[in-house]
């Protein structure tokens, strides 16, 4: 039986309807959901079409989920899935993890290209990541496949220790970077070309205006991983809990986005 067909009441609706977001997203997972589950996925793909996120989103990923393979799916649509390599760690309703060492996420998601609504001139990405962490030089939570593009990485606990961010400018120009707090959600946008702004749960901790590189790149999603020749040269570490992620344009607004994560979050017990 198709999910559609048995979705029970108090599910927050639009015109007395489930969403067909949610209809389509739940028949895409080999193990399904309770109906309180359904629920809070239904009325979390309602809450990003009301507060105006959902149609500026390419991807969009809540691996703090009920199975593994429900985990690594694009909310968005049935294309770009996150697929796991050498076996990063999933536990239920918290997320996934790298062993530091090997494994990592992987998705064919490519930015500025026809298929996509971000440009390398305006766009926005971002992640939740669990529990502080106190010695991490060469991790990296989310690469672009390639060191101009975008980066966000070294999060480490320290005083002087800070995340750093690049979104598509050149590896010679300095990143900028702010102190990391623990778990949190980290979220970055390139808006009007110039105009860089760093977030931490939905609140700017960072600006500056440096010029993106004049090269439009197109480089493949990593998480928990780095780099690409051929292979990820670092990996992020076992400690750090990977909830959510997602890409899309500058028109997001952080803060609402990240109220929905965390009513996401708390409703499922995470």
């Amino acid at each position: 039986m198709r999910i559609g067909q048995g979705i029970g009441i108090g599910i927050k609706k639009h015109n007395g309807l489930v969403e067909p977001e949610t209809v389509s997203l739940i028949d895409r997972m080999t193990v399904k959901p309770t109906p309180d589950r359904v629920k809070v996925v239904n009325d979390t793909i309602v809450a990003l079409k009301d507060e105006g996120i959902w149609d500026y989103l390419d991807v969009i990923y809540f691996t703090a989920a009920h199975d593994s393979q429900a985990a690594i799916l694009n909310w968005k649509a049935d294309n770009h899935n996150l697929i796991p390599v050498n076996n990063p760690t999933f536990t239920t309703d918290v997320g996934v993890n790298s062993d530091g060492t090997s494994s990592y996420l992987y998705s064919d998601y490519r930015m500025n290209t026809e298929t996509s609504l971000t440009t390398h001139i305006d766009c926005a990405f971002g992640a939740y990541i669990t529990n502080r962490i106190s010695s991490a030089p060469s991790s990296t939570l989310i690469w672009f496949d390639s060191i101009n593009h975008i980066i966000p990485s070294n999060p480490d606990i320290g005083s002087t220790d800070i995340y750093t961010v690049r979104i598509n400018y050149p590896a010679n120009q300095n990143v900028f970077g702010m102190q990391s707090e623990g778990a949190e959600a980290l979220y970055s946008t390139r808006r009007n070309g110039n105009g860089i702004f760093v977030y931490k749960s939905g609140l700017v901790r960072k600006t500056n205006s440096l010029s993106p590189n004049s090269t439009s790149e197109t480089g493949e999603l990593y998480i928990l991983a780095k780099d690409n020749t051929p292979s990820p040269t670092g990996y992020y570490i076992p400690e750090g809990k990977l909830k959510f992620a997602f890409a899309g344009t500058s028109a997001i607004d952080h803060s609402k986005l990240n109220n929905i994560l965390i009513s996401y979050l708390n409703s499922i017990g995470s």
